[in-house]
């Protein structure tokens, strides 16, 4: 009976062990959750450290198709918008034009995700090569800051894009390979819904 006991104590020793040793591994895991959370908005890259790598052409580019007034807004902005038309037959796209209204769409509040897409999106306007003509939109990206806003419909087929601010109409156009498809595209996927 003694042995019995005896066994019954150790195995609840073990038991208090092991769960005081997995609490204090989950909160060092949230600790370094936090901390790596930190580090990495951190080293996010500024829009300065951005156009501090660009031409003065590719400068002058960026400025006149996005004015620093537009992409304050942007930088700005709590979150960004996207808005997108998902055809149910075939999931895909369908232009943003000829009466398609937005069907789907997407909140980017996350800093991290918002700067990364908005710093990939201005390298594309400071890069553009012209873009070909077939300006068939398919998403649209909105943003406010201080009552004023931003609405520019894009064109990922031929580069272009256009739009309106609080300041008058935007226009440019994209490289054929854009960097920032592919991350819009990631945030579609992760965020994405239908609209009521």
């Amino acid at each position: 009976m003694k042995n019995v006991a005896l066994l019954f104590l150790i195995t609840i020793a073990i038991t208090n062990c092991k769960s005081v040793e997995s609490q204090q591994v989950s909160d060092s895991n949230i600790k370094t959750e936090t901390n790596l959370a930190k580090v990495e908005v951190s080293q996010i890259p500024t829009s300065e450290n951005l156009l501090k790598n660009l031409t003065k052409k590719q400068r002058q580019k960026l400025d006149d198709s996005l004015p620093p007034k537009v992409r304050e807004i942007f930088d700005k902005a709590d979150e960004i918008f996207i808005y997108y038309n998902i055809n149910k037959d075939t999931n895909g796209y369908r232009v943003l034009m000829f009466g398609n209204v937005p069907n789907s769409g997407a909140r980017i509040s996350d800093a991290s995700l918002k700067k990364q897409f908005l710093e990939s999106f201005y390298y594309d306007v400071a890069t553009g090569d012209g873009g070909a003509l077939c300006y068939s939109p398919r998403h649209k990206i909105t943003a406010k800051y201080n009552n004023k806003t931003v609405d520019l419909d894009i064109c990922y087929q031929c580069g272009n894009f256009k739009g309106n601010s609080s300041s008058g109409g935007l226009a440019g156009s994209m490289p054929s390979e854009t960097k920032s498809a592919p991350i819009l595209a990631t945030i579609i996927e992760k965020y994405g819904t239908e609209l009521e």
